[in-house]
């Protein structure tokens, strides 16, 4: 009996811990939909969740890998969870495909599906899979391309402590902007939004990026 009271204790705790939580690919990082990288990659990101998440300033850093159809990312990330006052590590990843579009052709459509885990507050596990879709506008300029995008997306996410289960599905989308050097330095910036359980739950992130073209377009 206690220990059925405990883990629905446990539980309790877990969920009020985590029904805030935006559900960007890592916790307060918005999901990253973009373009399919040719090469190799490399990104650092930062993130703002708004104070309804229950989370601090976020941080991630992503190796992406792609060969301008195919692409695939990996990422670890830290936050801080303001209830517990801890700071929670995660790691994710994604695989991408780009569907439409082509060097000669500025719009591009991409599906991703992602995933990412990390164990909260009172030894919760945590799980996270983003499955969406996205469109690329690219624009370019003189010394640089400026790619705006947006990507609605399905969110299934699961929380397990003990025996106890619980799982969620929502509809959230991200929105950014991507500016691509030809150095192959870059800048984005992002917006995450998602309405769950009533409350809406958004992040905003900025990152600075570069990829080592060693494929092309």
């Amino acid at each position: 009996m206690k220990r059925s009271i405990f883990i629905a204790a446990c539980a309790a705790l877990a969920v009020f811990t985590g029904a805030g939580t935006v559900q960007a690919q890592l916790p307060g990082i918005p999901v990253y939909n973009t373009v399919v990288p040719a090469g190799f990659g490399i990104a650092a990101d930062v993130g703002f969740p708004s104070s309804g998440t229950g989370l601090g300033t976020s941080y991630a850093i992503t190796g992406a890998f792609g060969t301008g159809v195919f692409g695939f990312t990996g990422s670890i990330g830290g936050t801080k969870v303001e209830v517990t006052d801890k700071t929670q590590v995660t790691v994710g990843g994604t695989a991408n495909w780009k569907v439409f579009g082509g060097p000669l052709i500025p719009l591009a459509v991409n599906l991703q599906a992602g995933v990412a885990y990390w164990e909260g507050a009172v030894d919760s596990k945590n799980l996270h899979v983003p499955v969406g879709v996205s469109a690329i506008l690219t624009i370019p300029t003189p010394g640089m391309a400026i790619k705006p995008w947006i990507a609605p997306r399905v969110d299934f996410s699961q929380t397990k402590v003990g025996d106890v289960t619980s799982d969620q599905t929502e509809f959230a989308f991200s929105i950014g902007l991507d500016l691509a050097f030809l150095n192959g330095l870059g800048a984005r910036a992002a917006y995450d939004w998602m309405k769950s359980e009533g409350s809406t739950l958004s992040t905003i992130g900025v990152g600075l990026n570069y990829s080592f073209k060693t494929l092309s377009y």
